[in-house]
């Protein structure tokens, strides 16, 4: 809750782009499709607000812009270090310090799962481990499911 946005009701909201659009995984072309599914929990249940995780620059603009009237905050993060063809678990290797190191990708990695599991309902892809474990995060910590699409 710490992004500015007090106790009103926060979807939050997984973008992959990156290695996940090179190995042709669900990437659309326009990244508004996830901004759009989230109108369907503002009209139910009034939230107006995004918390985005992403590693998409594309996807930071479009948060940063307020696509769809919604209030969006989103880490301020170097995301062209996620532009590759190789998922990001095989570029680490190579790195023992800076950001590609598994240390500074881990902790991206884990800031996104922890504000992603603090929101009260998700737009995401389950097919992202890291959907996946903010969600479960979020199902702990409220003690039920939350919203999702």
């Amino acid at each position: 809750r710490g992004a500015g946005f007090g106790s009103e009701h926060l979807i939050g909201m997984h973008i992959r782009g990156g290695d996940s659009c090179a190995a042709r995984r669900f990437c659309p072309a326009n990244k508004t499709v996830y901004f759009e599914h989230a109108v369907r929990l503002r009209s139910a249940y009034g939230a107006n607000r995004i918390l985005l995780a992403t590693d998409n620059a594309e996807a930071a603009g479009l948060c940063r812009a307020g696509v769809l009237g919604f209030s969006c905050r989103t880490l301020q993060i170097d995301r062209s270090k996620f532009e590759s063809d190789t998922f990001i678990e095989n570029r680490v290797r190579g790195h023992t310090e800076g950001e590609l190191s598994g240390s500074a990708v881990a902790l991206d990695a884990l800031a996104d799962i922890d504000m992603l599991a603090d929101c009260d309902m998700h737009v995401i892809v389950l097919r992202s481990a890291v959907s996946r474990l903010a969600y479960a995060l979020a199902v702990g910590r409220a003690g039920q499911p939350p919203p999702l699409i």
